[in-house]
């Protein structure tokens, strides 16, 4: 089970939810809004896990949710990534590249289906 979680959205309220939701459940739980933002306090303090939403506006930085989640997955193999979304995405490329590294959660989510698919992401030991 990953300890650190890093979330990133651009949703600051649901950035907040998901903290103090992960924190009580024994997590140390930090966010940020955008892809590059995410990259950089990886590569400062790696991460166990990093949430993303898939649809993320590429506007505010350079990078994509989905380079973000691709450049995560090949740099730190001990990384999982559990994207997020409201739309339809399907990980069966993804999954067939990097196995149960790589998890999908719809929105909006009750509390327990978070803490479900943060648990069934499962980086390698």
């Amino acid at each position: 089970m990953p300890a650190r979680i890093l979330i990133v959205d651009d949703d600051p309220l649901l950035i907040r939810f998901t903290e103090k939701y992960l924190v009580r459940h024994g997590y140390e739980a930090h966010g940020c809004r955008t892809a590059g933002e995410a990259w950089q306090r990886m590569c400062r303090s790696e991460y166990g896990l990093v949430l993303i939403d898939v649809s993320l506006p590429a506007e505010l930085d350079a990078m994509s949710a989905e380079d973000l989640a691709l450049r995560l997955l090949d740099t730190f193999p001990h990384a999982g990534v559990l994207l997020w979304s409201g739309y339809p995405f399907s990980l069966e490329d993804l999954r067939t590249q990097y196995g149960s590294r790589i998890g999908f959660l719809h929105k909006p989510f009750t509390p327990a289906a978070l803490l479900a698919a943060v648990e069934g992401v499962a980086p390698p030991a």
